[in-house]
């Protein structure tokens, strides 16, 4: 018999592979992944992204654009009377609350099926579109924000799954509000890779300057990142005098706010907008703290990464958080606020770097 054909076949399917937590965690899942005895198919929405690099060799990646529907973007750049047929179809589709019903089926049969982005149309297409034996939702967010009309749709699909899988009990507790009677939550923590975290974090020395207080935060440029509370912090540090520059890895849609908040408040040469790394493990190895800002985190990735890169952190005390760092003792916890962050920055720099 070919020992291929003795293989469990899975099925991945994500939004895409970029620097974000969700691809991260994607990662790190695949890397460990024993491919003796698996084969695994990852089909994307969107297959350009900076983590392929990561990606595992043994992984067979699959162009959604395949099974999806080309966006008009995409139509105008290669016309096709088909896909420009289907493309209507599915706006009237989507108008009558079905749009994954134009979606293309996968022929292949699988032994297990995820859908590893709960945001896009993954779960529906895992549902609808794949022949799996078992099938898997992983819901990565820590507060749970959809419109009445996609609610109603969850509350049908999310019991079809056999295992709707929750990153931490803050994640479950949040889920079991909206579906007290859904018996299939579990509780995964995320996978986390520590060996390729510290390799990674020793490719390059950032180009930081020893004689002041370094800081790092790494996340996207959004209000649930918190990175306003943490720049109106720098501003309070600044205004106390202390010497600092605040690295910020990340990118988002608040950028130009942001961008215009640090010119506005002279914070250009304490507060660095990066945009974001394939590899930010330097800049979080070089810091002389790690600050997470966030107002909501179903699974602080990054935190978990710092601490494997044994860094004093200081985060916002929601519930993911708190969760990931009990017994961590190079750590402060402090409330959802400029002024809470700035006393926490404050003491840390105060009893550690004068």
């Amino acid at each position: 018999m070919d020992k291929n054909s003795e293989k469990k076949n899975i099925l991945f399917v994500c939004i895409g592979i970029n620097t974000g937590g969700i691809e991260r965690v994607l990662i790190n899942i695949l890397n460990i992944i024993d491919y003796s005895k698996y084969n695994v198919d990852l089909l994307l929405w969107n297959v350009n992204g900076d983590l392929y690099k990561f990606l595992n060799s043994s992984v067979n990646v699959i162009d959604g654009i395949k099974y999806r529907v080309k966006s008009m973007s995409e139509l105008k750049k290669q016309f096709s009377l088909v896909e420009c047929l289907r493309y209507l179809l599915f706006i009237l589709f989507n108008y009558i609350g079905i749009p994954w019903k134009i979606f293309r089926k996968i022929k292949k049969n699988y032994d297990i099926a995820i859908a590893f982005s709960h945001y896009d149309y993954s779960p529906i297409f895992v549902l609808d579109k794949v022949c799996s034996l078992k099938k898997y939702l992983w819901f990565h967010n820590g507060k749970y924000i959809f419109s009445k009309k996609q609610h109603n749709i969850n509350k049908k699909i999310y019991r079809k799954f056999d295992k709707v899988i929750c990153v931490s009990e803050a994640v479950y507790d949040e889920l079991k509000k909206f579906f007290p009677n859904n018996n299939n939550f579990v509780i995964r923590y995320n996978d986390i890779d520590k060996d390729s975290i510290i390799k990674q974090s020793l490719e390059f020395n950032p180009d930081f300057d020893k004689n002041k207080i370094n800081i790092v935060t790494v996340g996207r440029l959004f209000q649930d990142k918190g990175i306003d509370i943490a720049l109106a912090c720098a501003k309070r540090l600044l205004a106390e005098n202390y010497d600092f520059i605040w690295y910020f890895v990340g990118d988002g849609g608040m950028r130009k706010e942001y961008e215009e908040y640090i010119v506005s408040n002279n914070l250009n040469k304490n507060c660095i907008l990066l945009r974001s790394k394939s590899n930010p493990y330097p800049y979080m190895k070089c810091a002389n703290i790690y600050v997470q800002p966030s107002r909501i985190e179903s699974f602080g990735l990054t935190v978990t990464e710092a601490m494997i890169l044994n860094k004093f952190i200081i985060a916002s005390s929601v519930k993911a958080l708190e969760e990931q760092l009990k017994g961590y003792n190079n750590s402060i916890l402090c409330d959802i606020n400029a002024d809470s962050m700035f006393i926490s920055i404050k003491s840390t720099i105060d009893n550690y770097y004068h």
